[in-house]
């Protein structure tokens, strides 16, 4: 069967060192390496002072011909924080791929004492992507405290049939490290003689050659590598940390203009064996489809008829012998696919070419480097690193990008780490490198319409309903496309009520339109903020804006390493309606707020009429990143951003309540 949708697995086991196969040899499993007095006596980190920790050791193998990996870590501890942070280890795995075993650990006291580990390590899910699960092993050392030593180490087991070609070694890490050193045992190479493994080297400031030993390992030992510094809302630090890369390839010395093409002669090839079925596509379009139907609505149509075959690689994985008692086997060509039912995403996308192309249309593939999780540099020559595929047609003067194998996305709309993504067309002339043009802030909207009344003692009540469009709904709905319903509420009530202030009680009371990816997801609930209001000599002092911004709050640091990046461009549109308390009327509102234009639009205003307060709220952020050297002046806006949605409303009691 044609491979579950690689960017599911592929950047997550890479970020988990690629460790494949079998744990080391049992004997060895209670030898550490001695204890220098010099590190116990170590009060902080001479090359970076002020530091919480940093790895004095840390060595990490990988062999993908015995199928296994391992990891040893040694860490110093300089402060309270570091212990509380680092003592608490978190492995994240993927249970379809891996496991993690063998764990050990220790505590090496200030003094010398070794307090040796000999709890629990824990499974429990820490993110999921696409539906798939991804776990963490977690575990706390004994007696972790300022000026001590922890160490520990563990294996990564995996299945052998699920190896990959692209191994790396995770150099930088989130501490500084004064010394580490790295082993990669690759598999043979190809029996032909032709293929060879080769390496690279990113984000290292002074890297360091591999060595290839006489067996065809390769090793490493490096030195004074720097933390990787995380701030919120930069690159994926898996996409900048400091790394080598090791691939296998059976190319020679060409231009990377000649390996795309050939490249995307081979992928167009395997296309037109997958859809050669011509008169099965007829027979399918022949009901989809009508002679008067517009170009747009055919395409929208055929979208349609595609994303109702079961999508294989969005459903929880099965076992070899769930997969046999439910009969399923490989598609070899569009035929099958429309026989059985049912197929994986590369079938998908595969079939709506074909029946495009059988409509008249002129469709191809694109290959693209999904920007959630890696970087596609041409020069590389690696087509590992675009992970997925989407469609491009062209309809009249437009090129459209569609996803129909992903089955939230609605037409029109790609997932956003397909947007603004680089990657190879396919055509029979062979693979030509492009870019996907970005989406607009259009595209991802979130409504928020608060209806709520003011009391006298300042607690609000009332209702808020919440309608995520376009990107917003599709993140949501694949994120928790395996969830029941009870999951999904959970998920989302912790979503909204992350927006309201800390006393807040939202309780959602209707989830609609969850499985129609046309439409908006809406979310109502009742809300309740229990005495949010200063009172200050009889009067009512309320903040403009109700939500809080985690964009907002982001940026409070006045220095920068990292560009700014967001996932995707997007608006928030906020309509409150307050009704005020007997008694009470607006004595001051304040000005209305206004930056009309830039990358980061903002309008808010208030309005009071008949004992209530309007007031209407809009942010836009039209861009994606924001080079570091911006910095200030993206801190500023979202300052002003910020002083605006605090800013207060003033009520008085009226003349009649005061005389009362």
């Amino acid at each position: 069967m044609r491979g579950i949708r690689s960017w599911i697995w592929v950047p997550l086991v890479a970020i988990l060192f690629f460790a494949l196969g079998e744990p080391q040899p049992a004997g060895a499993k209670d030898k550490w390496l001695p204890i220098n007095p010099g590190d116990l006596a170590l009060k902080d980190n001479p090359a970076s002072p002020g530091s919480d920790a940093m790895i004095l050791y840390r060595q990490e193998t990988l062999n993908e011909a015995q199928h296994y990996g391992s990891e040893y870590y040694r860490i110093k501890i300089f402060t309270q924080k570091g212990a509380d942070k680092w003592g608490n280890v978190e492995i994240p795995y993927l249970p379809d791929f891996q496991s993690i075993v063998q764990v050990r650990g220790r505590t090496i006291e200030p003094n010398g004492t070794i307090v040796d580990f000999d709890g629990k390590a824990y499974d429990k899910v820490v993110v999921k992507a696409g539906g798939v699960k991804i776990y963490e092993k977690s575990f706390s050392l004994p007696d972790v405290q300022p000026g001590c030593i922890i160490e520990y180490k563990y294996n990564e087991p995996s299945d052998p049939g699920r190896y990959l070609r692209q191994m790396e070694w995770d150099v930088q890490r989130s501490l500084f490290t004064r010394e580490a050193k790295f082993t990669f045992v690759p598999l043979p190479v190809d029996e032909t003689g032709e293929g060879y493994y080769g390496w690279r080297s990113l984000f290292l400031s002074n890297p360091e050659r591999p060595k290839k030993r006489s067996n065809g390992s390769f090793v490493l030992t490096v030195h004074n590598v720097p933390a990787l510094i995380t701030e919120p809302y930069m690159i994926p630090k898996n996409m900048i940390r400091g790394r080598v890369e090791f691939y296998y390839s059976t190319h020679g010395n060409e231009t990377a203009a000649k390996f795309w093409k050939q490249q995307g002669q081979q992928w167009d090839k395997s296309l037109e064996s997958f859809i050669h079925k011509k008169k099965a596509l007829e027979a399918v379009l022949a009901t989809t489809v009508n002679s008067t139907d517009s170009p747009d609505v055919k395409l929208q149509k055929i979208y349609a008829r595609v994303q109702q075959i079961r999508n294989l690689s969005f459903t929880p994985s099965m076992t070899p012998e769930e997969e046999k008692r439910e009969k399923i086997v490989d598609n070899h060509n569009v035929q099958d696919v429309l026989k059985h039912g049912y197929g994986t995403w590369e079938d998908i996308n595969d079939l709506f070419v074909g029946l495009a192309r059988a409509a008249g249309f002129d469709a191809t593939l694109v290959y693209v480097a999904p920007r959630d999780r890696t970087i596609f540099v041409p020069g590389y020559q690696d087509p590992s690193e675009l992970q997925v595929n989407i469609v491009e047609v062209k309809a009249g003067s437009q090129d459209l990008y569609l996803d129909p194998s992903s089955p939230q996305y609605p037409f029109g709309l790609l997932p956003w780490y397909e947007n603004a993504a680089a990657g190879v067309r396919v055509t029979k002339q062979g693979g030509e490198t492009i870019n996907v043009p970005p989406e607009n802030s259009t595209d991802a909207q979130i409504l928020r319409q608060m209806n709520v009344s003011l009391s006298a003692d300042g607690a609000l009540s009332g209702t808020l309903v919440v309608s995520f469009q376009g990107q917003e709904a599709a993140v949501w709905r694949s994120s928790d496309s395996n969830d029941d319903q009870t999951q999904r509420r959970k998920d989302l009530h912790g979503e909204i009520n992350g927006w309201l202030p800390a006393n807040a009680i939202y309780k959602i009371t209707k989830l609609d339109n969850w499985n129609d990816n046309s439409k908006p997801l809406v979310v109502e609930g009742t809300l309740k903020i229990p005495a949010l209001v200063n009172r200050l000599y009889g009067r009512l002092i309320l903040p403009l804006s109700l939500y809080q911004s985690s964009l907002t709050n982001a940026f409070t640091s006045a220095q920068r390493v990292n560009d700014i990046y967001l996932d995707y461009p997007f608006q928030y549109e906020d309509d409150t309606v307050i009704q005020l308390p007997s008694g009470f009327q607006v004595e001051s509102l304040p000005k209305v707020q206004d930056i009309p234009l830039g990358a980061i639009r903002y309008h808010i205003t208030a309005n009071a009429q008949a004992g209530t307060v309007h007031i209407t709220r809009k942010l836009v952020v039209n861009g994606i990143e924001f080079p570091v050297k911006y910095y200030d002046a993206v801190r500023s806006v979202l300052g002003t951003v910020k002083a605006g949605d605090s800013d207060d409303m003033l009520l008085e009691r009226t003349s009649a309540a005061q005389g009362n």
